[in-house]
């Protein structure tokens, strides 16, 4: 059985120019952790519809307006830190 893919909010690179992680750590160490938060954390707050909505517009490239403006300003930040 193949795994799907995940679709981040964030990637390894964005947390660490966010946050206090070091450079050091690779990355595998880190997206398990992007996951949890986006699936356990992120969607209490979005509710499921609206995590899925993102995730679809992030996969798709389609990602605008006040969808595009929550990712920016507010999601990608509370994913990065949660993750920390």
């Amino acid at each position: 059985m193949a795994l799907t893919a995940e679709i981040l909010f964030i990637n390894p690179d964005y947390l660490k120019r966010l946050t206090n992680l070091n450079g050091s750590v690779e990355d595998s160490y880190v997206i398990p952790s992007v996951i949890v938060v986006q699936d356990k954390i992120i969607q209490q707050y979005l509710g499921t519809n609206l995590l899925n909505k993102l995730k679809s517009d992030v996969s798709g490239g389609s990602l605008t307006g006040n969808y595009q403006t929550l990712m920016d300003d507010y999601v990608r930040k509370a994913v990065a830190w949660w993750t920390m």
